[in-house]
């Protein structure tokens, strides 16, 4: 299976590519160097009966399983930019003269951005270009796994209960102080400048459990974005919608039928969704926008090792993207 259409379309961009490293070492003109062997840079995904739930996703040892989940098959490739973003984020950091705090609202995503996030400032604090941590930059995790979650003002597992997302029982005077109090709790305490949202993953999930519900379209997905939007422009904080990301084709996305759908065509679907968003509630909200990094994540979707978080060379290249673009706006 070979991701073609998802990746090609996504290879050349503004931003920067993905480049084989033999390609690497020819624009540098390292022609001394050993070539690496090219081989077509095919799908991966998890065969059914693959997967051991109780060990996260992991091959069995079957030789067709793990050859169909290798991630190897990534090592020939690295990050190139092609503009100066890094090094503008960088000088961007010691101009502005406010605190710039960018809060991730989101679940486990948006935690791996929040670490990211604090591992690309520590590593700036040791760099010789950077003497010492930006004090005027800073990223923290809003912890929301559903839109209604923020509607409702409450947290699944957390202090009081998330009733079922179509029920009634809140009257709206009690679910509007619910939503100021997580406010208050979320974005305005911490004194968020920005809030980077991403809500994706859960909703899209469709593992049975009682807080979600039968059956998602995305209008009603766009729906509860922009409840959430409307929600969080009380505080005048400025909203980020980013870019979501695809799961890849682990065995409960692939299978018939399947009980995931976070996959390329939903993931696209949904961006296409925030980006329109991000148009239309910037003519009336000023401070609405949309950071789209699928030049980054599109050509290596599949290349999470638990067939969804970016924790690699793909997270670290996304949230500098991220942070510039932000900072292009302070």
């Amino acid at each position: 299976m070979q991701s073609t259409q998802y990746r090609h379309h996504l290879l050349g961009h503004g931003g920067g590519q993905w480049l084989h490293k033999n390609l690497l070492q020819q624009y540098q003109q390292q022609s001394n160097e050993t070539l690496l062997p090219v081989h077509p840079l095919l799908t991966r995904y998890q065969p059914i009966n693959c997967r051991k739930s109780s060990e996260n996703f992991k091959e069995n040892k079957n030789a067709s399983c793990q050859k169909a989940v290798d991630l190897s098959r990534f090592d020939p490739y690295t990050f190139v930019t092609n503009s100066h973003y890094v090094d503008d984020l960088m000088v961007a950091q010691q101009k502005v003269e406010k605190v710039v705090h960018v809060c991730f609202v989101g679940k486990s995503h948006s935690t791996v951005l929040y670490k990211t996030c604090q591992k690309v400032l520590n590593q700036w604090k040791r760099s010789s270009l950077i003497r010492k941590r930006p004090p005027y930059l800073k990223c923290s995790h809003v912890i929301a796994s559903f839109p209604f979650e923020i509607q409702k003002g409450c947290r699944i597992g957390g202090q009081g209960t998330c009733k079922l997302m179509n029920s009634k029982s809140n009257s709206s005077t009690t679910q509007t102080q619910n939503q100021q109090v997580w406010l208050h709790k979320g974005i305005i305490k911490p004194k968020c400048t920005h809030a980077v949202i991403g809500l994706f993953q859960h909703p899209f999930a469709f593992k049975e459990r009682p807080e979600r519900p039968a059956q998602l379209k995305f209008q009603h997905w766009k729906n509860d974005i922009l409840d959430v939007i409307r929600i969080i422009s009380k505080t005048k904080t400025n909203i980020v919608l980013r870019s979501v990301h695809t799961n890849g084709l682990k065995e409960d996305t692939s299978r018939c039928s399947p009980n995931d759908f976070r996959t390329p065509y939903n993931a696209d679907m949904c961006n296409k969704i925030l980006q329109q968003i991000a148009i239309n509630e910037s003519k009336s909200e000023g401070n609405i926008s949309f950071i789209n990094t699928d030049h980054i994540i599109g050509p290596v979707w599949d290349s999470a090792e638990d067939w969804s978080h970016y924790t690699g060379e793909q997270g670290a290249e996304e949230i500098k993207y991220i942070l510039s673009e932000i900072l292009k706006n302070v």
